[in-house]
C-alpha cells in the first residue's frame, strides 16, 4: 500500500528508508484521525523536532503538505466513487470544518469538491421507479 501511495502523491523518491515507508504508511492508515508529529516521530523513533526536517529531506515534501495531499487525494476517490455527501467526506478524511476541506479542496485541484464530483464522478445512481 505504502509504496502505491507514494507514486500516487508523487513524492520525489521512491522510499528506500523504513522509517519513511513506515511514515508513510502510518499517515494513510490514520488520516480520518489527528495525526500530530509526535506520533509519526514516536513511531519511526525520531525526536519530534526532527520528524518533519526528516520527512522533507527524504520525501522532498514537507510532512504538514504531505498529510494534505494525502487528505485531498483520498477526498478525489470518494468524491469520484461514493454517494457520501460533501460534508461526510470531509469528515472522512481528517479536515475538521466542511469550510477548509473546500478551501484546501480548491486550492489543490481548482475546482470545488461539488464541482469535481460532477465532472468527474463514476457513481450511478439508481434509477427511479415510473
Amino acid at each position: 500500500m505504502a509504496a502505491r501511495s507514494v507514486t500516487r502523491l508523487r513524492v520525489r523518491k521512491i522510499p528506500s528508508d523504513p522509517r519513511l515507508l513506515e511514515a508513510v504508511e502510518y499517515i494513510e492508515r490514520n488520516l480520518p484521525g489527528k495525526i500530530t508529529r509526535q506520533d509519526i516521530a514516536l513511531r519511526i523513533n525520531l525526536s519530534k523536532s526532527y520528524v518533519g526536517e526528516y520527512f522533507k529531506t527524504n520525501a522532498g515534501v514537507s510532512l504538514s503538505t504531505y498529510i494534505t495531499r494525502a487528505k485531498l487525494e483520498r477526498a478525489q476517490h470518494l468524491l469520484k466513487t461514493s454517494f457520501l455527501s460533501i460534508k461526510e467526506i470531509s469528515y472522512a478524511v481528517g479536515f475538521g470544518h466542511e469550510s477548509n476541506f473546500d478551501r484546501a479542496f480548491k486550492h489543490k485541484v481548482g475546482i470545488s469538491p461539488l464541482a469535481y464530483r460532477s465532472r468527474f464522478s463514476r457513481r450511478t445512481f439508481p434509477k427511479a421507479h415510473e
